[in-house]
């Protein structure tokens, strides 16, 4: 049998890559606003990650092959063979996102929109009032700010503790880094470009990288939509 080498192979697109990262920065930035008391800046963070969320599922429609969530969302057979195969520690030469990690992408987008969501109506029990804070009465809102701060402690820092864990796991079970792709958008493979997994609908031919004019595009449609949906309802 021949042995077949590793090479480097094309995943993330370049929108892709900076979703990821000013997400990343953006909960950095609202966890750092919010413990300072700067409301103002922790708002104009909160409404950002709303706005790359409601992008990210354009994107996920509409975007590069391993972008698409047809590409990467499986059904629970799937995930539980997934999980099976790493018990048993057989080695992972796929691209893109795992069934288990798939799963924790999805976790990930709910929960901060969630989060993001429910901050449009809370307040500082001060002088900082959410947009939306006028559409609920004084103590719905003080409920809603609980909740805010809980999805956040209990949701959104175990979600990030566990996506951090899976990337040490992947670095030592299989030696294999999962943050270099999401910088460089390029990943070692042994998976060749005619074979795809059985559950993947994006076709094989599928461009990997999405036009950064369509990006641009669902981009701006996706501040009208946030911000033209909180104006109307101010």
């Amino acid at each position: 049998m021949i042995e077949r080498k590793p090479r480097q192979k094309k995943v993330w697109d370049l929108p892709t890559r900076v979703f990821h990262w000013v997400l990343v920065a953006n909960v950095v930035f609202s966890y750092v606003t919010a413990s300072l008391g700067e409301y103002e800046l922790h708002q104009v963070s909160g409404l950002s990650i709303l706005i790359l969320i409601v992008f990210r599922v354009f994107w996920g429609l509409f975007g590069g092959r391993h972008a698409r969530f047809s590409s990467f969302l499986r059904g629970p057979a799937h995930v539980i063979a997934y999980c099976r195969a790493v018990a048993r520690r057989e080695p992972d030469h796929g691209v893109g996102h795992n069934p288990l990690g798939a799963l924790s992408i999805l976790a990930m987008l709910t929960i901060l929109a969630l989060q993001a969501s429910l901050g449009l109506f809370a307040n500082d029990d001060a002088s900082f009032k959410g947009p939306l804070y006028h559409l609920v009465d004084p103590e719905t809102s003080n409920s809603i700010t609980s909740w805010h701060h809980r999805v956040f402690l209990f949701g959104v820092v175990s979600l990030v503790i566990l996506h951090l864990a899976a990337i040490l796991g992947y670095a030592i079970m299989h030696r294999k880094n999962l943050v270099r792709p999401m910088v460089t958008g390029w990943a070692k493979s042994e998976i060749q470009d005619d074979q795809i997994t059985s559950s993947e609908t994006v076709p094989v031919d599928h461009p990997v990288d999405g036009s950064p004019l369509g990006a641009s595009v669902y981009l701006a449609v996706s501040i009208a939509l946030v911000l033209g949906t909180i104006e109307l309802l101010q």
